[in-house]
């Protein structure tokens, strides 16, 4: 027997709970002992009241050998916000609760809100929250349900149904110490189930109900087992009700460093977040008792996200990709048992932390549970994520238990990464113990596909007894070179217990000589947003992928550490500080860390105002005049940068420096007055890139090519270079895809080559692990998230280039028929060394060497290339021993247009369409960052040898018009062309001409609303098609389509929204008619480094056509 002691204070204490049998109450006015004998296997249950804000609860449960473990509850005024610097203060709002054993870490710490958290609302949200603040339950007021079970050994502790923990600890003595205002509401013992394999889950503390439905259980409230499985159900007012379930940010969209979103947790008090807490383990399955509400607003669907979120931190916390989602249909009509699986087999490294992470336990799992997700695009490309954006649930959750794996299975990589040497037999290797006493026996099924789509399957037995664990390796290696995806699956009679998804990329040998001479370097964050800050973990992938730099970091490692590694920092950050004595004491410390640096950084991401307006110098246009204010922050900003650079000249002249990486009017401003050019030894340029294709016309904000340009026009006689942070392309969910990401990475880097830059900076290591992941930055890794580490197609193309171009220097680009083909030209030694690629599809390519010369092919994923040559957006590198002296591209193969298209005008009937004649405003002034001119052009239907007949626009000689402006054409037909039905896309046929034009569509719809597919602006900026899928980067036919706007049924526009400018509300009304067809031309476009003429003016059009899938 032990002894369950509950200590009462009674001053100003209520006790309205009927004591058990055989508890006794002793004490007097001003304290009072309850004694409850209890057994291991047992639980108490206790309804307390708090009474008074500030006012600390304690139950304290002692063990002579293990010590004390301590929960505190104080109903507490909490702020709005986790933000410092937002002081709003919420009022009698919630319950500071803390858990841990005496004296050691702490097992919980949080707040259980019981009014809804304001942070997470926002506009009329967060309005209509506060308004109705003090006629929601305070949480001096509110019922606290505590559970305490008494396990052998150990005791958990659940709170309003939610998981705080679990102390290892055999307590021979609870107490609780009441204080005045403290309530004991009601207090039972009973028995602590234990249902095996089986967690059943409460749901009564979330009162998740909402308004009464059509759903029901017809089935008793409490402990009943339904098919096997043991529940706990929810009585009709304490079910949950999944329709209440949506994201608080659809009016808005996320915009900030952190998405609050992967923030919440089941504390948060808000009613539209459906998150349970429950005990940390490895999931294989959840059981439900639902029905379907049969409301047509409603969707028969589920979906669960199993994960635990983090704390918000401003520009870091949250939680990032490591989220197991699941989502189901739920077959309308009467109760349903229905058997979800958890896919924990994703989130390893969640299920696998420790103490307290993010400011969150990691005893417990958040279990969400909401409706059908969506695809969010923020406009102005901040965030890409996926949200709850479907229709409302009509899933009405009665009972949920889950279902412990039979086994716990973890990924043991023989080579850090999953990277491999071809001579080092790639293999994946699992770790496999057995979680059940009967042992476990199945099959390991592994499908492989590489980057080229073959597919193979590998699998293999397991047996593993009880308590025992097995180490199954799985050969995985075959003829290719490359990068490939694993799906693995852990399967017993047909039927799959665990799984997850990864890759692994098998490398030619190492032959690379370049040491710190590489320009090549990446971001490493060290431990910021989930990592390591241990070089010894990282260097093997850094040095497989040839990459020889890392950014600077406040945490470490040192020069000397690197080096050992073969590493060192690509340069020194910025170290101007406010007093010259405080920047030379942060120069002095960064030197003696690093005395091998070679590069300094003045400025980052500085700036002082600064108009952001396209070149003015370039098109003839004015330059801005800076206000008073943005006159003295120039100034300032002036003298520390040439006090910080005399410094470093004086003390450290071997030294070079790079001026800044901030926006390119600010870097102009210190051009046009002469900043002193004896303190630049480069000119660093940071420009993330995104979606956004490197042979993409210049741009206002960023562009190397513009940097160059205005270094000749001031004679500024650098070289131009990436700072530490320089290119990221993200893979977060809607953004590029993994394949894309390669692509550009490649390219990104042959664009430095060809700027003869000293260093290449380009890409996060790997993603991050918060939620700062949904970011503009945090999912551009060439890697996936730590700890996993495994290679994205990027990391083999850039080992692959790494190793191609290994100590070849630029010598020229080629000239060809083509401005979309690209071919740079290095030497090494006696060898001719050539990257070839073009920005979109593939092409044939005919060479002529000199002297009849053969060449060595080899593709970026390292394989040896045979036959015609055929060149792609992933670059392709030659080898020979003659140098190229022609190139001819043919046409180019774009994306596969839709299966099925309805033609709605041939557009071969020239008296059908005209070219207007008027300016356009919307195209003129519609996006500072593209200044358009109205364009001159023969219009006229023309034979064509592949359609028969189109109707061409040639552009005319306009040498009053800049060449970096494009120019467009109207044109409108006769009357609107009608389109039938509700199509997905709008589209037409066009023979390109590589001049980087572009076509538009409008219409008009039923309601007379204007859409045109010019894209969206945001303050100014063009946000649309960034891909370049309307755009005419290649020669030949090919179709190009834009997709129509839609809008997810809860209200948030869906991703198309970028690429549409629209007159109302932006929802599309059918039927719909084609009003205008915008033709955008170049004659000279960017070529590398140089602007050349496009060879042919002309393109032609056919078949305006609809697609509706």
């Amino acid at each position: 027997m032990r002894l369950l002691v509950l200590w009462v204070v009674l001053a100003n204490f209520a006790l309205s709970a009927e004591l058990p049998a055989g508890w006794s109450l002793k004490g007097d006015g001003e304290s009072a002992t309850i004694t409850a004998p209890v057994q291991g296997g047992q639980s108490v249950e206790l309804t307390l009241g708090l009474g008074k804000l500030d006012t600390p609860l304690a139950i304290r449960a002692a063990d002579a050998d293990k010590g004390v473990v301590e929960l505190v509850l104080t109903a507490k005024d909490l702020p709005q916000s986790p933000w410092p610097w937002k002081k709003e203060i919420a009022k009698d709002a919630g319950i500071d609760v803390s858990l841990r054993r005496v004296g050691q870490p702490w097992l919980f710490r949080g707040t259980r809100w019981v009014r809804p958290n304001p942070h997470f609302y926002h506009a009329a949200d967060l309005k209509k929250t506060l308004d109705a603040w003090d006629a929601l339950p305070a949480a001096t007021a509110h019922p606290v349900q505590l559970r305490l079970e008494f396990e052998l050994g150990a005791i958990a502790f659940w709170l309003d149904d939610r998981y705080l923990g679990r102390a290892e600890l055999a307590a021979t003595t609870v107490t609780l110490a009441l204080k005045p205002g403290h309530s004991l509401l009601a207090a039972a013992r009973g028995k602590c189930e234990d249902h095996g394999r089986y967690v059943p889950v409460r749901l009564g503390g979330y009162r998740r109900a909402g308004a009464p439905g059509a759903a029901t259980a017809n089935l008793a409230p409490g402990p009943q087992t339904v098919g096997g499985v043991p529940f706990h159900l929810a009585a009709p007012e304490e079910a949950i009700d999944v329709g209440l379930s949506r994201w608080l940010m659809e009016g808005v969209g996320p915009d900030e460093f952190t998405d609050d979103y992967y923030t919440r947790s089941a504390f948060d008090g808000t009613p539209e977040s459906i998150i349970l807490s429950v005990p940390t383990d490895e999931y294989a399955w959840a059981h439900l008792l639902c029905a379907v509400d049969p409301d047509p607003a409603k969707t028969p669907v589920l979906t669960l996200r199993l994960t635990r979120f983090l704390g918000d931190s401003f520009d870091s916390g949250g939680r990032g990709d490591a989220i197991a989602d699941t989502t189901v249909r739920v077959e309308p009509g009467a109760l349903r048992q229905i058997r979800v699986p958890l896919r924990s087999g994703h989130i390893p490294d969640v299920l696998d932390e420790k103490g307290i992470v993010g400011g969150r336990s990691t005893q417990s799992l958040d279990l969400e549970l909401t409706k059908e997700l969506g695809l969010v695009t923020k406009l102005n490309h901040a965030n890409y994520s996926t949200k709850p954006l479907g229709k409302p649930s009509g899933v009405r959750v009665f009972a949920l238990t889950l279902e412990r794996s039979p086994v716990r299975v973890r990924l043991a990589p023989k080579q850090m990464g999953n990277v491999f040497y071809a001579g080092e037999k790639p293999e994946l290797a699992l770790s496999v113990v057995t979680l059940s006493e009967a042992g476990f026996s199945g099959e390991v099924v592994c499908d492989i596909a590489d980057s080229y789509g073959a597919k193979r399957t590998v699998s293999q037995k397991v047996a593993v007894e009880a308590g025992k664990t097995e180490i199954v390796r799985l050969d995985v290696g075959g003829s290719e070179l490359g990068w490939f995806k694993a799906d693995i699956r852990l399967a017993r009679d047909s039927e799959t217990v665990w799984g997850t998804t990864t890759s692994f990329a098998v490398l030619p040998p190492d032959t690379r000589k370049a040491g710190a001479e590489s320009p090549f370097g990446t971001w490493w964050f060290r431990d910021s947003h989930i990592g390591t800050k241990n070089v010894a973990d990282v260097a093997p992938l850094l040095q497989r992928l040839g990459f020889r730099h890392v950014c600077p970091g406040g945490s470490g490692p040192s020069g000397e550490e690197l080096a050992r590694h073969g590493l060192s920092i690509s340069m020194l950050p910025n170290l101007m500080r406010g007093k010259i004595a405080d920047t030379e004491r942060a120069i002095d410390a960064a030197v003696k860390a690093h005395p091998d640096a070679k590069w300094a950084l003045i400025f980052h991401e500085h700036g002082f105002g600064e108009p952001i307006v396209f070149p003015p110098e370039l098109i003839g246009q004015p330059i801005p005049k800076l206000n008073e204010k943005q006159e003295a922050q120039f100034k300032a900003l002036w003298d520390r940068a040439v006090e910080t650079s005399k410094l470093y000249r004086a003390k450290y002249p071997q030294i070079k420096l790079i001026f800044g990486n901030s926006s390119l009017p600010f870097a102009l401003e210190f051009m046009r007055r002469g900043y002193p050019r004896e303190l630049v030894d480069a000119f660093g340029d940071e420009d993330l890139g995104q979606l956004i294709m490197p042979e993409y016309p210049p741009q206002a904000f960023k562009s190397v090519y513009f940097q160059r340009e205005y270094q000749k026009l001031y004679r500024y006689d650098v070289p131009v270079t990436t700072t530490y942070e320089w290119r990221g392309r993200p893979t977060t969910p809607g953004c590029l895809t993994e394949r894309e990401q390669a692509e550009l990475y490649a390219r990104d880097c042959l664009q430095c080559l060809a700027y003869r830059m000293p260093h290449i900076n380009l890409a996060l290591l790997h993603d991050v692990g918060d939620s700062y992941y949904y970011s503009r930055w945090g999912g551009t890794g060439l890697l996936h998230r730590w700890p996993l580490l495994n290679p994205k197609p990027s990391y083999v193309a850039l080992a692959t280039l790494t190793r191609e171009l290994d100590g070849a220097k630029f010598t020229r680009y080629l000239p060809s028929n083509s401005p979309s083909l690209y071919l740079c030209e290095f030497q090494r030694g006696d060898e001719w060394v050539y990257a070839l690629w073009t920005p979109r599809g593939e092409r044939e390519v005919a060479l002529t060497l000199d002297g009849g010369a053969r060449y060595a092919a080899t593709d970026s994923m390292g394989n040896a290339v045979e036959g015609k040559l055929r060149v792609s957006s992933l670059p392709i590198y030659l080898r020979a021993a003659s140098r190229i002296t022609q190139a001819i591209g043919g046409p180019t193969t774009c994306e596969a247009p839709p299966a099925k298209l309805t033609a709605v005008d041939d557009l071969c009937d020239a008296g059908k369409w005209a070219a207007v004649a008027g300016r356009d405003q919307a195209l003129e002034k519609g996006h500072f960052d593209f200044p358009r001119r109205q364009g001159k052009a023969d219009v006229a239907v023309r034979a064509d040898a592949e359609k028969g007949k189109a109707l061409e626009v040639k552009l005319l000689p306009q040498p009053d018009v800049p060449a970096l402006c494009p120019r467009y054409l109207v044109l409108k037909p006769k009357e609107p062309i009608p389109v039938p039905g509700q199509p997905r896309a709008l589209g037409a046929w066009v023979k390109g001409n590589s001049s980087w034009g572009r076509l538009m569509w409008e219409f008009e719809d039923a309601r007379g609303e204007k859409f045109f597919s010019i894209s969206a602006s945001e303050e100014g900026w063009m946000v649309g098609d960034w891909k370049a899928r309307s755009y005419l980067n290649f020669d030949g036919w090919n179709y190009l389509q834009v997709k129509l706007l839609t809008w997810y049924d809860s209200g948030f526009y869906g991703p198309e929204r970028c690429d549409w400018h629209f007159t109302a509300e932006g929802r599309v009304d059918f039927p719909i008619q084609v009003t205008r067809l915008v033709v955008e031309l170049r004659d000279r476009v960017v070529h590398l480094t140089d602007l050349v003429p496009v060879p042919d003016q002309a393109v032609r059009l056919r078949d305006l056509s609809a697609s509706y899938e």
